[in-house]
């Protein structure tokens, strides 16, 4: 009489299975199948099967987009108040089977800009540039302050310290002889 048993077991991708008097050192991804002939312990032969499920890991890449000082907390990353600039960063995850899983972030940190501009005019002129539109201003000094978008979508500061000088109005009253 022969006995014939089959076994179905499932691995992660870069373990070794050593259950059921089998050693196999880093299955191959996909179905593995092996045979082991024993004798039972009346002689008879026995064959144990092993249909070996290897279940792959997953290696991701996400690209993703940000402004300047704001927070990244998606896909299981975590930043908090990024500076402008390019980063990468990993994380080793389980599946739900308990298998590693890469998940690689390529976040790309646009810059937000603040910019401050220093101006004098004349009292009364206007002042149009750098985006502000300031009309017929009286003498004094002033700020002002624009919240613009880059190109990107960040939000950008344009400060205006603007001093307007005083114009003077001043008779002068004075006397001369007749013929001089």
């Amino acid at each position: 009489m022969d006995y014939d048993t089959t076994i179905f077991d499932t691995i992660c991708h870069g373990d070794n299975y050593s259950e059921n008097n089998f050693f196999i050192l880093n299955a191959e991804t996909g179905s593995h199948y092996d045979s082991l002939f024993f004798n039972t312990i009346y002689g008879f032969d026995s064959i144990v099967r092993l249909n070996l499920f290897v279940r792959p890991d997953f290696d991701t890449l996400l690209f993703d987009t940000i402004c300047q000082w704001d927070s990244y907390i998606q896909n299981g990353f975590v930043f908090d108040s990024m500076p402008a600039g390019n980063y990468f960063d990993t994380l080793f995850l389980n599946t739900i089977y308990g298998c590693d899983s890469i998940v690689k972030l390529n976040l790309t940190v646009n810059p937000t800009y603040d910019t401050l501009f220093i101006d004098t005019i004349c009292q009364w002129d206007s002042y149009l540039q750098n985006g502000f539109v300031l009309d017929s201003m009286p003498a004094g000094f002033y700020q002002d302050t624009l919240y613009l978008n880059t190109i990107n979508g960040c939000d950008s500061i344009v400060k205006l310290n603007l001093i307007v000088g005083q114009l003077y109005d001043t008779t002068i009253v004075d006397y001369i002889c007749e013929g001089e």
